[in-house]
């Protein structure tokens, strides 16, 4: 019951809010987004440099992308676990 709220909580506070949840994954909610421009009828992009782009790097850029990602979310995790000691420290206070 205790994690229900806790998520309606944090559900109620994105959508009044109207900010992006700190903690997601920027690579992964890229291609979340892209899923859903496909689910909604947008074009297909041919993979590889198009003509007269310059490439996006392929597999390499994406495993340096996902190691990018994954050090942010150490860092939230770290940030997390402040916040809850912080919480915690305030409650025995007070």
């Amino acid at each position: 019951m205790a994690v229900a709220r806790k998520l309606a909580c944090l559900v109620w506070q994105l959508l009044t809010t109207g900010e992006p949840y700190r903690w997601a994954s920027p690579l992964r909610t890229a291609e979340k987004l892209r899923h859903l421009e496909l689910l909604a009828g947008h074009p297909r992009r041919r993979p590889g440099a198009q003509a007269g782009q310059p490439s996006q790097g392929g597999r390499a850029a994406y495993r340096a992308r996902r190691r990018r990602d994954q050090d942010l979310a150490k860092l939230a995790q770290a940030q997390y676990e402040e916040l809850v000691l912080l919480r915690s420290q305030v409650r025995e206070g007070s």
